[in-house]
């Protein structure tokens, strides 16, 4: 939706049944930031039947360029939203546990919930010998919480955020990273034959970093 200089992308949706989609993908910019498997369930999906439940609200909002003063501008846009899920995912064990199914009875649950803030503040010139805008300061912050369980239980979070300062002369970013619990690498009743594979869902470091 578009309201004057405001510009916002609400969504949210309930599935019930036996066609139950897969995890919804991190947004983009989220999982570029702070380097969170943007499917972190994509393993699991190759052994779900379709059957559970599905709940989930996003938004992501950009007021616009403000003015401040007669030479100064800023910009904002922030977002924020979540996912749950419990799916049966039938006869499939783990790897690692082949003595009982994975969840409950199959039934195995999921969620994760993201938030992102970023915004710049610049300055405009417009003199005989230089015009123009000139950004002064742009930052970015974002985090995102990824958990399943129980039987096995894991869950990951990830706080990232940049900084750049007069165009780049001054710069750096920083990367945090917390897990708990076991990842469940699945195996399936002789279904999809990839579900044994531990695919690769990221490139990106894991360590902090700065510059």
């Amino acid at each position: 939706a578009s309201l004057g200089p405001l510009t916002a992308n609400l969504s949210a949706y309930l599935d019930v049944g036996n066609a139950i989609p897969p995890m919804p993908d991190l947004p983009d910019y989220v999982a570029s930031l702070t380097g969170a498997q943007a499917n972190f369930m994509r393993n699991e999906s190759l052994s779900a039947t379709g059957a559970g439940f599905a709940f989930g609200v996003s938004a992501q909002i950009a007021p616009g360029r403000k003015n401040v003063f007669p030479a100064f501008y800023y910009e904002l846009a922030f977002g924020f939203g979540f996912d749950l899920m419990l799916q049966d995912y039938g006869n499939a064990q783990c790897a690692n546990n082949h003595s009982e199914r994975i969840g409950i009875n199959g039934w195995y649950a999921s969620g994760q919930a993201w938030a992102f803030l970023q915004g710049s503040f610049g300055i405009r010139v417009n003199l005989a010998f230089v015009q123009g805008e000139f950004e002064i300061m742009q930052a970015a912050l974002a985090a995102a919480l990824q958990a399943k369980g129980p039987n096995p239980f894991w869950a990951g979070a990830r706080v990232a955020g940049s900084y750049r300062i007069l165009g780049g002369l001054v710069k750096g970013s920083f990367r945090m990273k917390v897990e708990l619990g076991q990842e469940c690498i699945m195996t399936g009743d002789g279904g999809d034959p990839m579900a044994n594979l531990n695919l690769i869902l990221q490139t990106q470091p894991d360590e902090a970093q700065s510059q």
